[in-house]
């Protein structure tokens, strides 16, 4: 992403606090993002793989081709070999975990000499739980893809195939909402309760206790009514898409952001200072001279900025809700979204607390 930062111009008007829901905030208690990992050989390296006489790609090369029916009497036969590569090969499961078959994209990094992984191809290779004897959960082999910082360093596309599955959640009567730790306070926590039990009022029994209880600043306990065990899972569903006013948290002005989950929080009063911002090949165009626009015959505008009106006098700032506005209209990449912000704060324009969070934290 190519964007451009400086100062000069305004954006527009007075803004109103972004709302989001319980899961933009929450993980449910047990989540988390588990990590696979393994070695494993890229071939048909153009000559820029290991050093053949080094043991360490030497060795399981040598593995590989007995398995396969080749056995190599002497290591150093490999002594001239610049076609191989040991790596180390990750996946990352979502924290919802995963299903046999299902697939997800694997890293894969040098460790021995080798200088480029330009070309070359994994080979089948066995990922593993990060905790000694946790066992074989995926295979992972697949096509290189390149980033442009470093050679060294690949992606295969859906490169992991899920061989066993893996559950990090079991819904049960009662389960346990845990609050990112950003958004972990007192206040908040009551808040994010009240609004999941005024989002379900009148269903349980005029008797029954709360549906939602804070147990503490980071955690929510939920108890399912009895009239909705049948379903947890919409059940489930309809509590993380809960609405929850972030202007009602009484947090400091922050803006949390989770490449991850491709959530933007804003809380408190967050405003930017006078800025200007042009992203990637956006050009907004001007037809000179002017002429009288018919249907047949519109006025078509084109400029590199994005340009907003405004009659805000209050040091020129502006809130950051506009800006997000903006980005909806031009329809711009969450990822992309949290990048510009990330250069904002940089460049001291944004007014708050920038915290870039990830679905494994908490």
């Amino acid at each position: 992403m190519n964007c451009l930062i400086a100062t000069m111009a305004m954006l527009a008007g007075a803004g109103v606090a972004l709302g989001t829901t319980v899961k933009d905030i929450t993980r449910l208690e047990g989540a988390g993002v588990s990590t696979l990992q393994g070695l494993g050989l890229v071939t048909g390296l153009a000559g820029t793989g290991d050093d053949g006489g080094d043991i360490h790609m030497a060795r399981p090369l040598a593995a590989l081709l007995e398995r396969l029916g080749d056995p190599v009497p002497d290591l150093d036969a490999f002594s001239e070999t610049r076609s191989v590569a040991v790596v180390l090969v990750k996946c990352r499961v979502p924290e919802m975990g995963a299903q046999e078959n299902d697939r997800f994209d694997v890293t894969v990094t040098t460790i021995a000499s080798a200088s480029s992984l330009a070309g070359g191809e994994l080979h089948l290779c066995a990922l593993m739980g990060p905790l000694p004897g946790s066992g074989v959960y995926a295979i992972a082999d697949g096509q290189l893809e390149l980033g442009e910082e470093t050679p060294t360093r690949a992606i295969v596309r859906d490169g992991a195939h899920m061989i066993q599955q893996i559950t990090t959640v079991n819904i049960q009567d009662v389960f346990t909402l845990i609050l990112d730790p950003a958004m972990r306070d007192w206040s908040a926590a009551a808040e994010v309760a009240s609004a999941i039990n005024q989002s379900i009022a009148g269903r349980p029994a005029a008797d029954a206790p709360p549906v939602a209880r804070v147990l503490d600043a980071s955690r929510i306990e939920i108890t399912i009514p009895e009239v909705e065990r049948a379903n947890k899972a919409a059940f489930l569903s309809e509590v993380l898409s809960t609405d929850v006013n972030t202007s009602l948290l009484n947090l400091p002005a922050r803006v949390i952001c989770n490449p991850t989950r491709g959530s933007i929080v804003v809380t408190g009063n967050v405003t930017i200072s006078p800025v200007n911002i042009t992203h990637n090949d956006l050009v907004i165009s001007t037809t000179l001279p002017p002429v009288q626009p018919t249907p047949a015959s519109p006025i078509v505008e084109r400029n590199r900025w994005i340009t907003m009106e405004t009659n805000a006098r209050d040091a020129q700032r502006t809130s950051l809700q506009d800006l997000l506005s903006a980005f909806e209209q031009l329809d711009i990449p969450v990822r992309e979204q949290i990048a510009i912000l990330s250069d904002l704060h940089a460049s001291g324009r944004l007014e708050a607390k920038l915290i870039i969070s990830d679905n494994s934290d908490g």
